[in-house]
């Protein structure tokens, strides 16, 4: 095989996977905002509870067991379909461990929106989107520091139709908060 056609043959599986064959800046991985969020302060340590990162070929895994599956929700399935990227990080703070505000002025000029921000008597934290060349939502990070706990979820892909799908099935939810009801 050519080195051309080996391009080719990259590039059509890309577009194949629901992917594009241009380069687009990619969100920083859940890792890398853990190791942001560490070096904000000498004595911020973050040990992992709990760390899932699924792409787009374990997702497609995955897809193809809950399709051979009879009792998997619906909005499950259609959840799954919209989703390219999912990663959690759940983490025990050790020391002080503040959120950064210059990590989410990072994330803002890299392309991100905040849309929610709190804080309260258990904790803070922030709730920024991504959106695509047609508008939509295609990407959300939410970031909340508690009382001894940091989480971290990232996703990519239709989160505009799965936030859509949330306040249909329950409109207090996060989605109302977002505009998406």
């Amino acid at each position: 095989m050519t080195r051309s056609a080996v391009v080719a043959f990259v590039v059509a599986l890309v577009v194949a996977a629901g992917g594009t064959a241009h380069a687009r800046e990619s969100a920083p991985s859940v890792t890398d905002l853990r190791h942001a969020i560490e070096s904000s302060s000498p004595s911020c340590r973050l040990d992992v509870d709990e760390e899932l990162s699924l792409g787009r070929t374990k997702l497609w895994f995955v897809r193809r067991l809950v399709a051979v599956v009879d009792d998997v929700d619906p909005q499950a399935r259609a959840i799954l379909e919209g989703l390219r990227r999912v990663e959690i990080g759940s983490y025990r703070v050790v020391g002080d461990c503040p959120l950064p505000a210059d990590l989410e002025a990072d994330l803002v000029d890299g392309g991100w929106a905040r849309t929610v921000r709190w804080q309260d008597a258990s904790g803070r934290g922030v709730v920024l989107q991504r959106m695509n060349d047609d508008n939509q939502i295609d990407g959300m990070l939410v970031l909340e520091i508690g009382d001894g706990s940091v989480e971290i979820v990232h996703l990519e892909g239709r989160v505009q139709d799965i936030l859509a799908a949330a306040v249909r099935d329950d409109p207090g939810s996060t989605g109302s908060l977002l505009g998406m009801d």
